[in-house]
């Protein structure tokens, strides 16, 4: 096929007269391409046109394939007639091919005298154009991803895709502020948003990546109904001199994603949790008796409020002292939406103790979600081995104690089956710490300190209903030593103490009596600091105070209900609770609490319990 009749096929050219085809066709010079050959490539300035006469060409862009060409076809004009335009696509012969080359200059020179020409190449342009909007429409529609472009002002212009529409629920979105989408009702947050945005277009040194990083990665955002998990990736837009003038984002959908993974992680800590259940059942059923208890309280507490009034003082008492055990006792089991619940409703409780008038709707909001978060514990239970459920739940007897209990009821003797029965329930004493090595693990890892537990004495059984009393009242201990006693790693070492403390438990069971002693090697408390700071106090009742020095024992104002050393309210101390919920019960069971300390370098609390001191029927003690 000859140059002229070449230009013929050319849809572009079909309107030429043959006088306008020859003065292009003397300039094309006929040659061969074998397959695998480069024509043009992108990114470079061409060279020359080319015109496809036979066989089939590639079309590249950044390596991905745009397309294969097999007709009468114009490639690189544009490049050649417009200066500094480099070319947008690599064009390569698939297999041989029959080409015509057009030296730039020479396209040049037919330009100026062939105005046709330039109508041409605006036509193919044009068609260009609109079939790559058609094809970038079909995309947009098709991707799973939303695209956005944002202005200076971090505003959606009018270039985004109806992907963005279904994620952020506005139609249209030109003129939004993305911050304020992605961050409704936060006007704090979405001014912090555009205040980072804002540097992304001036010159502060910082890696873009760096700021891009300090936006939104994610969002969950709720739009028509549907809450979605949004990730973000910001992609700047530079003029010709390399400045940023608009920032386009890729928004991707990761909700399955996100559930997916939040379900692995929810499955992870059941599994966690089961194994601290099997590690130490019986604290678990005391926690689910405590959670059936701390219900009761609070229903009973609801139902006795009305309007602004305030709960009865001593229910309060005893159901902060319940909640804070119930904390304790959600942490050892890695239950932390319970465990945030119980300080929700202990922080609720306190401002209705206080008298704040709007206190009773957070009140029973707060009870309705410990509710909600308790449902959780006991659903574990249904998770536990029913054979494991029973021995709890109920009495197993070795045959030795079966055969012992047939003979003594068969002669009456009723005296000798009791304590045959309370026998077949003693305790492992030792079984009240198992948990507190990884009690320890977890909370030092959240107070910042690190410490050890070591365990002395010889242990022994103890009634059951003494054990159950003790077990969900000597995290109160533990608390107490982890957060007011040992110091941080760094105090420690500049008080030339080991960088990590010891907490020390002795455990001894005599004939009639359990004493116990935890001791750790903190700060310890200076008893005159201490009673000091209560009388500072008007909350708390000075003549107890009072007593207390006279009777040389200044350590039982530690002791008093609502008498805190900690300087701040946390989730584990800040409100007089824990030592007291300890004291009260102690002594419910019979027993002494005494303290002894040296400021600077220990602690330790003594208990002494009676074992023949059933625990009572109400109260902290009871079951």
């Amino acid at each position: 096929m000859s140059a002229a009749d070449t230009l013929k096929n050319l849809a572009i050219m079909s309107d030429w007269t043959l006088e306008e085809r020859l003065m292009l066709a003397v300039s094309m010079q006929e040659v061969q391409v074998p397959a695998g050959t480069a024509l043009l490539s992108e990114g470079q300035q061409a060279e020359a046109a080319y015109i496809l006469c036979s066989g089939r060409l590639r079309v590249l862009s950044r390596g991905e394939i745009l397309g294969v060409v097999d007709t009468v076809a114009c490639f690189g004009e544009i490049s050649c007639l417009l200066p500094e335009t480099p070319v947008s696509a690599t064009l390569v012969a698939e297999t041989d091919c029959t080409a015509y080359r057009i030296p730039a200059q020479d396209l040049n020179a037919i330009a100026q005298r062939v105005p046709k020409l330039w109508r041409a190449l605006f036509l193919q342009m044009s068609d260009r154009l609109k079939r790559a909007n058609k094809r970038l429409a079909e995309i947009l529609e098709h991707s799973p991803q939303g695209f956005l472009k944002l202005d200076r002002n971090a505003e959606v212009t009018n270039e985004y895709s109806t992907k963005c529409i279904e994620y952020l629920g506005n139609n249209p979105l030109s003129g939004f502020s993305l911050p304020e989408l992605l961050h409704p009702g936060d006007a704090a947050s979405a001014a912090s948003w555009r205040s980072v945005f804002a540097m992304v277009f001036e010159d502060f040194g910082v890696p873009l990546s760096d700021l891009f990083d300090l936006l939104t990665p994610e969002a969950r955002i709720e739009a028509n109904g549907v809450l979605r998990d949004l990730r973000l990736q910001f992609h700047p837009i530079y003029d010709d001199d390399r400045r940023v003038v608009a920032v386009d984002i890729g928004i991707e959908d990761v909700t399955r994603e996100r559930e997916l993974e939040r379900a692995g992680e929810a499955e992870r800590g059941r599994q966690a949790t089961l194994g601290k259940i099997y590690q130490n059942p019986d604290s678990f059923f005391t926690l689910l008796r405590l959670i059936d208890e701390v219900d009761s309280l609070c229903e009973g507490m609801l139902a006795n409020l009305s309007g602004a009034a305030a709960p009865d003082a001593n229910e309060a008492a005893r159901l902060m002292r319940e909640l804070h055990s119930l904390k304790g006792f959600s942490g050892n089991f890695a239950l932390a939406a319970l465990r945030h619940a119980a300080h929700e409703v202990e922080t609720a409780l306190g401002r209705s103790i206080a008298g704040d008038a709007d206190a009773s709707a957070g009140l029973a909001a707060a009870f309705a979600a410990l509710r909600s978060a308790g449902a959780e514990g006991r659903l574990l239970k249904g998770l536990i081995d029913p054979s494991l459920v029973q021995r709890l739940e109920g009495v197993v007897l070795v045959p030795a104690q079966l055969e012992a209990m047939r003979a003594a009821l068969a002669a009456g003797d009723t005296v000798t089956a009791s304590r045959v029965l309370l026998a077949s329930e003693a305790m492992d004493v030792k079984q009240l710490f198992a948990c507190w090595p990884t009690d320890i693990e977890r909370l030092c890892a959240e107070l910042g300190k690190a410490a050890r537990l070591e365990v002395y004495g010889s242990g022994g059984m103890v009634p059951k209903p003494v054990f159950m009393a003790l077990d969900r009242v000597l995290v109160h201990a533990l608390n107490n030593a982890l957060d007011h006693g040992l110091e941080d790693m760094e105090t420690r070492i500049c008080a030339e103490k080991a960088p990590e403390g010891v907490i020390s438990v002795m455990v001894e069971v005599g004939s009639d009596m359990l004493s116990l002693q935890i001791a750790d090697d903190g700060r310890g408390s200076d008893f005159s600091s201490v009673v000091a700071s209560a009388r500072n106090n008007p909350a708390l009742d000075q003549a107890s105070v009072d007593a207390a020095v006279a009777a040389g024992e200044p350590w039982r104002v530690l002791l008093m209900p609502g008498f805190s050393t900690a300087g701040r309210l946390t989730g584990l101390s800040g409100r007089g609770v824990g030592l007291d919920a300890l004291a009260g019960t102690i002594a419910k069971l019979g027993g002494q609490i005494s303290i002894d300390s040296t400021p600077g370098q220990s602690f330790m609390l003594s208990c002494k319990v009676p074992l023949a001191t059933p625990a009572p029927a109400g109260g902290e003690g009871s079951l």
